[in-house]
């Protein structure tokens, strides 16, 4: 499966740092998205995510849309993102909101 980004929307913190981040973490969201696929393969869509980050780590996340109508899926990559980590030196309480496009190899 392929994954590509739309437009990372940020709020309280450098977006091309959180870009960087996010960019090391793809394996995490390809692993979700790869397993899925093995029960339908034809899954594609976009899930946009709304997470925040307080001190390089993040305090919630939430999910803001799925049209891939796969809430396991959906689960997992936020799972994921839950551990990932920032850096720190962004300003406390930083929102990303982020849509991760999902389409089959």
């Amino acid at each position: 499966g392929r994954i590509s980004s739309g437009t990372v929307d940020v709020s309280g913190g450098d977006p091309q740092k959180i870009k960087n981040a996010i960019g090391k973490y793809t394996g995490q969201v390809k692993a979700c998205y790869e397993q899925r696929l093995k029960s339908n393969p034809s899954l594609s869509g976009r899930i946009e995510l709304l997470w925040y980050i307080t001190g390089g780590r993040v305090t919630s996340v939430e999910i803001l849309g799925n049209s891939t109508d796969d809430s396991e899926l959906a689960s997992c990559i936020a799972r994921k993102v839950r551990t990932w980590r920032f850096p720190a030196d962004l300003e406390a309480d930083t929102e990303v909101m982020y849509p991760f496009i999902l389409s089959p190899g």
